[in-house]
């Protein structure tokens, strides 16, 4: 079900206009990453620190290139 969640909303940035899909995922968040991954997101190579009251938080940023989605989106 998460995965057509996925699909629908990548299916949907692509026909509004978009090429590619990004995220800012947190370095330590391992199982925010993997279900990023299992969806196709990849790591573009940027990071950054982001202030978080007196914490710094590493965050990665994925990626997913987004593709003309099947016919059910096209009425």
């Amino acid at each position: 079900m998460v995965a057509l969640f996925v699909e629908d909303a990548l299916a949907i940035l692509y026909i509004s206009g978009f090429k590619i899909c990004k995220v800012w995922l947190p370095a330590r968040n391992r199982r925010a990453r993997e279900f990023f991954e299992a969806a196709g997101f990849t790591r573009d190579g940027t990071s950054r620190v982001v202030q978080c009251g007196e914490a710094p938080h590493l965050f990665y940023r994925y990626e997913h290139p987004l593709m003309r989605p099947d016919k059910k989106y096209y009425r």
